[in-house]
């Protein structure tokens, strides 16, 4: 009976929330990301404001300013290759990005999450100052 309720938000990586920090020498999003299914999610490009963003790393806990810790893993149920994030089943975290470019502090921006799927997930962030 499991398969008879399909929804389309059910089914695919879910984001929790989003952190946006700018700084002239950097623009660091974080996004909080949970893959509640049993299939691997695979994230092919993430923008924020217009800009691209490169992947950096995940960890337990959200960004609090535009430096990107050294602390951030690499390995373990979340991996990139060729700049492609892929989420395993179980898998939770904060997703570091890091966006060049210019943002504004105290500014709304749309971002979006494109999945290898064609599944687009967007989000809307205010910059903070970092």
């Amino acid at each position: 009976a499991f398969g008879l309720f399909k929804s389309t938000h059910a089914g695919t990586l879910q984001i929790l929330d989003y952190r946006l920090y700018v700084s002239s020498s950097n623009n660091l999003l974080g996004l909080q990301v949970a893959n509640p299914t049993g299939t691997t999610f695979t994230i092919v490009s993430v923008s924020v404001g217009g800009l691209t963003c490169s992947y950096d790393g995940y960890s337990s806990s959200p960004p609090t300013s535009s430096t990107v810790p050294s602390s951030l893993s690499t390995t373990g149920n979340i991996v990139s290759s060729s700049g492609a994030v892929s989420v395993y089943p179980g898998a939770s975290a904060w997703l570091y990005y890091s966006c060049s470019g210019t943002l504004q502090a105290g500014v709304q921006y749309d971002g979006t999450v494109v999945l290898s799927t064609g599944a687009v997930l967007r989000f809307t962030v205010v910059a903070q100052p970092g």
